[in-house]
């Protein structure tokens, strides 16, 4: 049986495990030999075979994956599996100049499995996708060479963020941030449900509707939540 930071918190599901996709397109044939634990958030077309998947969801196209993982998070949080793998539709970084993870969909189960109470397993390319953050400043943030990529390359209109990434850490956890994190490029990563628990469902409703109102495709702000996912899970 799961075992839970607070006896207080909700029992959840023995040995279970599930993945959950931000999808937007993408060709999801690599997720093919764990379709049946995938539950796939839909943003764009519906994928091919859905029958496959665990589940298919459709969503408003709106606020990115940080969306999409605070939605599941936030409508199944008395339900979570004990594992819950979180990846996108694409593994393979389009949008970035370096692939998220060169590993397969059963070798990051696999590697997922193995989470403890209180990480966050990533799942690093040869490059590795663990990487530093530490631009704070919105000068800074607006300076990063990953970000100027990024914008240069991503398709479809983007909304600045009105606040800078220090702000944005300080206005949802109420402490200054540290000089430096490290976080999963690609907002790929695995962790257990009760290193999700340890914060209230109030907490992710609010950061969820920080996503909703207003109802932005591409926010700034889902890229400070791509690097803030570790000290959300914490």
């Amino acid at each position: 049986m799961g075992t839970s930071l607070d006896p207080g918190l909700p029992a959840i599901k023995p040995n279970s495990f599930e993945i959950v996709v931000a999808h937007f397109n993408e060709d999801l044939s690599w997720l093919k030999l764990a379709a049946r634990e995938a539950i796939v958030y839909v943003k764009g077309n519906p994928p091919k075979e859905k029958s496959l998947f665990l589940e298919t969801i459709q969503l408003p196209n709106t606020g990115r994956e940080s969306h999409t993982y605070l939605q599941h998070i936030v409508s199944r949080y008395d339900s979570l599996a004990d594992v819950t793998l979180f990846l996108q539709g694409s593994k393979d970084g389009e949008a970035c100049h370096r692939a998220h993870t060169a590993m397969t969909i059963e070798q990051m189960k696999e590697k997922a499995l193995k989470t403890k109470v209180g990480e966050m397993t990533t799942f690093g390319s040869e490059e590795g996708t663990l990487r530093p953050f530490y631009r704070w400043e919105t000068s800074e943030w607006h300076a990063d060479p990953d970000y100027v990529f990024w914008t240069e390359h991503q398709t479809g209109e983007y909304q600045h963020a009105d606040c800078s990434p220090g702000q944005f850490w300080f206005d949802i956890f109420g402490y200054d941030h540290p000089p430096h994190i490290m976080f999963s490029e690609g907002a790929i990563f695995a962790v257990r449900a009760e290193s999700i628990h340890s914060r209230p469902v109030e907490f992710y409703r609010q950061l969820l509707n920080r996503f909703e109102s207003p109802c932005d495709i591409n926010p700034g702000i889902g890229h400070y939540v791509e690097k803030f996912w570790g000290e959300i899970l914490s």
